[in-house]
């Protein structure tokens, strides 16, 4: 009763037994017990674990205990390193586990290996004090801890305490140490109040495509905060979702029947079954009179859209008439002319029959044996889109979420305050899912100055120009005894007084009045030039007719006018501004900016403005006079 859990012969602690014990009260004048010295440090190391399993969970890294994983051959490396386990810090040694599944979730921890030394295996253990009654006798024996690395599923004895997670391969969180779960969660809430979940680097999500019925994306290497913990993994970690979607029912969409076969697209997709497809198609049966006068007879078919010839023999009978449709039937009801009772005839109809695709793809399927020109009706289901969320949770494991499937506007799903989105899935079924990266990444205080910066500098910028605009739009007014004119345009001219200097560009300037000066000209002239043979034929044999229509009629007398073509030159200039716009050189405005502390930045700008031209053409009412010769 009592027995010490190590089941060495003398040894008792009751400590166990009884919870609400705080500590050994000894008394003078009372027989001492080993037990009471058991139970005294018993419950002195239930008090060091209570204190220290606020600031650390069992597994917690303190120094070293790094992981190096090969999935290729199923081993784990672990160096040595120092971890805290059941309120102790205990070294952990170097290890290597092989055959550690790489697929599923598998936890890699240690093992308290807890052994007993007596004086039977360290000597050294016998009383110390020459001459009295303990030398040499047996005294206490000592505890000794020791870790052993194993993984869950090994087949180990003992508890295992988890230091790493496996996922498919890949550590979940590989945070270096110290990392000390009571200290980092009373710095978590001060960091999610300030900054929520955010990505410190990495952590970027592609889609690999599909493997069999799983979709499979990457999250690339990384560091993430999310709810306050940090969470550092050095490998890439996949993502394996099967693909689930809603399905949105067409009972009956309505295509033309083309060529024989024909190939229909669908209005929408990616479908994903065919309930039913029917085709308009076209037969001739040989059906019997019934004994009823003007009554009716049923055809072979059922869903008959059209009746196009009813004959007997050479009679042809004529619709609306003689017969009608009614339904599936040939109605005599009309009281004209009609086949004899029990007399065969021929009906030549339409009806919609039942047929089996022949290819089906994500948005089309082949059909064959309909009418051209026909019906098909399509009763189909297919996949509705959806926007999903793939991220990381406060323990770094990848999580799924789906949104609200829908034809034309899906939605993102929300997102659980301990998730962090990476990334939007828009899922269309035909492929891999489009990937857009969504994470809120942390920004250093220099990357934040940068922008402070670019900032500044932006709404500089925009403040000139906005006087620049104020400016070109305001009334050219004095302002404060000062007239402004931003020179872009003869705008503020004023008309009544004669203008010598130009306006473009901002500058104001000297003139330039261009003079044109109207060169006569006998015709259309060309540049000087000099003729040269390419390809040439010297001899030629032919035969010509001397004056062969007979006519013996002198030709008439021709006369020339020198110049035969005029050409001159009319000008008129409102303002001098475009003409020396025109013929003026770029204008180049060089500006400089100086900062306390900072570079001096000197900017050059080249103006070059383009008149705008027109040409149009006028039918004078007369030619100017000039002599001809």
């Amino acid at each position: 009763m009592h027995e010490h859990k190590s089941n060495l012969s003398g040894a008792y602690d009751r400590s166990i037994a009884f919870p609400l014990w705080d500590s050994v009260l000894t008394r003078e004048g009372k027989i001492g017990q080993a037990a009471e010295m058991v139970e005294a440090q018993s419950l002195l190391q239930r008090k060091i674990r209570s204190i220290g399993n606020l600031v650390a969970r069992d597994g917690d890294r303190v120094e070293g205990a790094d992981i190096i994983i090969d999935a290729e051959a199923g081993t784990v490396t672990l160096t040595p390193g120092r971890l805290y386990v059941n309120g102790r810090v205990l070294d952990a040694p170097g290890a290597v586990l092989a055959a550690v599944p790489m697929a599923g979730a598998v936890h890699i921890g240690v093992r308290v290996i807890e052994t007993y030394v007596t004086e039977l295996e360290e000597p050294a253990l016998l009383g110390l004090m020459p001459g009295s009654l303990s030398e040499g006798e047996a005294g206490a024996a000592r505890v000794i801890f020791a870790l052993a690395w194993g993984f869950s599923g090994d087949g180990g004895e003992g508890d295992l305490y988890s230091v790493y997670l496996l996922k498919d391969g890949v550590a979940i969180d590989q945070t270096p140490p110290p990392n000390l779960t009571g200290i980092n969660a009373q710095l978590a809430i001060y960091d999610f109040d300030a900054n929520g979940n955010y990505i410190v680097s990495g952590c970027s999500v592609s889609a690999l495509g599909k493997d069999g019925a799983d979709q499979v994306f990457s999250i690339a290497e990384g560091v993430a905060n999310i709810k306050g913990q940090k969470r550092t993994r050095y490998a890439a970690l996949r993502h394996r979702e099967t693909e689930s979607f809603d399905l949105f029912r067409i009972p009956t969409e309505v295509h033309t029947f083309g060529a024989n076969p024909t190939v229909v697209t669908l209005n929408h997709g990616p479908i994903a079954t065919i309930r039913e497809v029917l085709v308009e198609k076209e037969v001739t049966d040989t059906v019997v009179r019934g004994g009823t006068p003007n009554g009716s007879d049923a055809l072979a078919n059922t869903g008959v859209t059209a009746i196009l010839e009813v004959k007997q023999g050479a009679t042809t009978y004529a619709t609306a008439a003689d017969y009608t449709k009614a339904g599936d039937l040939v109605s005599w009801a009309a009281g004209g002319a009609e086949p004899a009772t029990g007399s065969s005839y021929t009906v030549k109809y339409r009806y919609l029959g039942i047929v089996v695709p022949t290819d089906i793809t994500a948005t089309s399927i082949t059909i064959a044996g309909g009418v051209n020109g026909g019906q098909i009706q399509v009763d189909y289901d297919f996949k509705l889109p959806r926007v999903d969320v793939l991220g990381l949770d406060s323990d770094g494991n990848s999580v799924y979420l789906k949104g609200v499937s829908s034809r034309t506007n899906s939605l993102p799903p929300t997102v659980p305050a301990d998730v962090l989105p990476l990334a939007l899935l828009e899922n269309i079924w035909t492929g891999t899912p489009n990937v857009t990266n969504i994470g809120v990444r942390a920004y250093t205080m220099a990357k934040i100055d940068r922008m402070y910066n670019s900032l500044v500098d932006a709404l500089d910028l925009i403040a000139l120009e906005r006087l620049q605009r104020d400016i070109d739009s305001r009334e050219p007014i004095s302002k404060n005894g000062v007239f402004v004119d931003p020179f872009t345009s003869d705008r503020y001219r004023d008309e009544g007084e004669a203008q010598t200097a130009a306006v473009f560009g901002g500058l104001l300037r000297l003139a330039i009045d261009p003079t044109f000066h109207a060169v006569n000209l006998p015709g259309v002239t060309l540049l000087n030039w000099t003729e040269e043979v390419a390809v040439e034929q010297a001899l030629a044999t032919r035969c010509t007719k001397i004056n062969p229509y007979q006519n013996f009629t002198p030709l008439p007398a021709s006369m020339t006018i020198n110049p035969p073509v005029d050409y001159w030159t009319e000008s008129a200039t409102e303002w001098a501004s475009d003409s020396a716009a025109a013929l003026s050189s770029p204008v180049v405005i060089t500006t400089s900016k100086s900062t306390a502390g900072r570079t001096t930045t000197t900017t050059t700008t080249t103006q070059k403005e383009t008149i705008e031209s027109s040409t149009r053409e006028e039918t004078l009412a007369y030619l100017r006079q000039i002599p001809l010769q």
